[in-house]
């Protein structure tokens, strides 16, 4: 029977732990999006894949936004790295407004001037 003095050393030295390993996972996941050849504010081409919900062939569209955050992301990510966009305003600068494109429907990214 563990008493409540063993109970907590254990509890504390395993917490101490997970820090340590938290700390490892978030410094290898900052060294890896610094290596991403995608920065924020940089000026992209997408080549999307645009699907049919009636049985057509899935088609493909070109768009040029703004990559506005870079991030470690779990879900909806390509190698995961989460990339969010910003709209163009007229004059070709970068917009406030943020849409969303699902990594999934990514063909191609190219950075353009």
């Amino acid at each position: 029977v563990m008493k409540y003095e063993q109970y907590s050393k254990r509890y504390e030295k395993i917490k101490e732990k997970q820090k340590k390993l938290e700390e490892e996972l978030a410094t290898l996941k900052s060294e890896y999006l610094k290596g991403c050849k995608f920065k924020a504010g940089d000026k992209v081409k997408l080549t999307l894949s645009i699907f049919s919900l009636n049985n057509e062939p899935s088609k493909t569209e070109d768009k040029i936004l703004y990559i506005s955050h870079v991030g470690y992301g779990k879900f909806d990510a390509y190698k995961n790295i989460q990339l969010e966009f910003n709209e163009l305003k007229k004059d070709g600068t970068m917009s406030s407004r943020n849409t969303h494109i699902p990594m999934a429907q990514i063909k191609k990214i190219i950075k353009v001037s």
